[in-house]
């Protein structure tokens, strides 16, 4: 084999000579977007694919393979040695047929062996996955390790991307996750002129065949506002003020992981994430919802590699809190190798002294005209739903914050007006406001009752909810319009009718025989 240096440098620059020459002498051979249609060539031809998948061993000074039957051979490798492999994409349609999302995929076979089956995948918007196993392809590429069984571990930050025959690689954004949900090249217009390759290593085990991998975890915070500068378990902070989070986690063992996944969990809504703080190993990151709900997803890492995750967070205003209050923020990681690891860290909130409210609830029927406790609802009735806060403290509460949880509500009814609020989550929720000493302040919304046919099925036909004190408002579901029973007075004439047609039957046979009575007699 020829030395890869020069092979691929001189199939990139054939490949680009290819491309004028199959634009001038030879038509795409197939219709529509569709990937690596053309029959296998492991030089540059004309109207020639490249296999989809094809290695070599870095570490021995290899080449790619020449011929298939040196692509069925695979690549023979040792202990320790470095692979390269290579993904080739070419969309064979032509080049206003452009396939959209295109997503690449590698797949290692994991554990320790004599032989690691390696494969790879090309898909997109337009197209069904096409697989590196097909054998018009060139089939999967195999790994021959020499001596004992080894592991072949992915490494990580190793992915490049050749797109549109450069001779330069690409660094990819979330490269690692090729071996997970895959790399998105995005766009990759039909013709051989846009054709390319990506390339990722591994490497062969290392000197402990058995492979040991864990996950450590620390959360700490600091108090932003009062110019806290060391991050540490836990501290204090005062309604209103700013604390920032640091998570860090690192893979530990000999092995890499796949899927290594971090989440994040804030208490409730007394800690509000603000958008646009967080920061990864000190950068800017895309996407921050992600660590709140299903977790940020950092593709395969390797042994060794750590992350540090920041972020600030606004405590709430003093009209949520009573006393003092822990609030403790939980951090986990994960991965498919690892089971769940998780550490806290805890903000304890301090009222100022003479702090206290009181909160009640009222409801009312508009549609009725009454006390909505007092009467069921109707479908389509409006209820006026208001929130009185009243501090009885000897202190103005700050930053107080009026919500109502209305789960129970939005089952029979809809939110008719919000009243200035908004409402996420079924919380209905004000913007925060001072309240002086002695003052009560009163917030309210309204909901319409919904259209029977849309109350679930098993509804207790109630709306139930408490904001200080408990309001339950009954709701009534229509009777099904059917036959009525016969009563009142329409039975009544109807009775009536029959009886007299039944006296009517009586007297005229009377009076018939009486009548021939008296005509016998004479």
């Amino acid at each position: 084999m020829k030395s890869f240096s020069l092979q691929f440098s001189s199939t990139l620059t054939a490949l680009a000579l290819l491309a004028v020459g199959s634009a001038g002498f030879a038509p795409e051979a197939a219709a529509g977007v569709a990937f690596n249609t053309f029959p296998i060539s492991y030089f540059p031809q004309t109207n020639y694919d490249f296999p989809l998948l094809d290695a070599r061993n870095v570490t021995a000074g290899g080449s790619f393979s020449t011929s298939q039957g040196d692509h069925d051979n695979g690549v023979t490798a040792n202990r320790g040695d470095e692979l390269e492999f290579q993904i080739y994409y070419h969309n064979s349609g032509v080049q206003e047929e452009q396939a959209t999302n295109v997503i690449v995929r590698a797949a290692l076979p994991g554990g320790t062996r004599n032989s690691h089956e390696v494969s790879a995948s090309i898909d997109s918007d337009q197209t069904v996955p096409v697989m590196s196993s097909d054998a018009f392809r060139g089939g999967n590429i195999v790994i021959n390790l020499s001596g004992d069984a080894q592991t072949l571990e992915f490494i990580s930050g190793s992915v490049r991307h050749f797109p549109n025959r450069g001779t330069s690689g690409q660094t990819v954004s979330g490269g690692d996750n090729l071996l997970g949900s895959g790399i998105n090249l995005g766009t990759i217009k039909g013709c051989f002129d846009f054709s390319g390759f990506v390339t990722f290593r591994a490497r062969v085990g290392n000197q402990v065949v058995n492979q040991d991998r864990n996950l450590s975890i620390s959360k700490r915070v600091l108090n932003v506002t009062r110019a806290e500068s060391t991050f540490r378990d836990a501290t204090t902070a005062s309604p209103g003020e700013r604390v920032r989070f640091e998570v860090r986690f690192e893979t530990t063992g000999n092995a890499s992981q796949n899927n290594v996944i971090l989440r994040d969990i804030l208490p409730s809504s007394r800690l509000s994430f603000v958008s646009g703080s967080m920061r990864l190993d000190g950068f800017g990151v895309s996407n921050e919802s992600d660590l709140f709900g299903s977790g940020r997803n950092f593709g395969t890492l390797s042994a060794g590699v750590s992350r540090t995750l920041t972020f600030d967070a606004d405590v709430a205003g003093a009209g949520t809190f009573t006393g003092t209050t822990t609030l403790t923020n939980t951090a986990n990681v994960r991965s498919d190798q690892v089971g769940t690891r998780q550490d806290e860290a805890d903000v304890t909130v301090q009222l100022v002294l003479g702090v206290q409210f009181s909160l009640r609830k009222a409801a009312f029927n508009l549609t009725q005209g009454v006390d909505a406790t007092t009467v069921p609802a109707n479908p389509g009735d409006l209820i006026t739903y208001t929130l009185f806060y009243k501090n009885t403290g000897q202190t103005t509460i700050q930053s107080a914050v009026i919500e109502d949880a209305i789960h129970d509500i939005l089952e029979l009814a809809e939110i008719a007006d919000q009243g200035g609020a908004t409402s996420i989550n079924s919380i209905i929720r004000w913007a925060p406001v001072d309240v002086p000493a002695g003052v009560e302040l009163s917030r309210s919304f309204q909901v319409r009752v919904r259209q029977a046919s849309l109350f679930p099925a098993s509804s207790d036909l109630l709306m139930v909810n408490i904001y200080g004190n408990e309001v339950r408002v009954p709701v009534r579901r229509p009777q099904v319009l059917g036959q009525p029973p016969r009563t009142g007075a329409g039975s009544w004439l109807i009775v009536a009718l029959a009886g007299f047609a039944t006296f009517s039957i009586w007297v005229y046979r009377r009076t018939r025989r009486e009548r021939a009575r008296y005509l016998s007699a004479f």
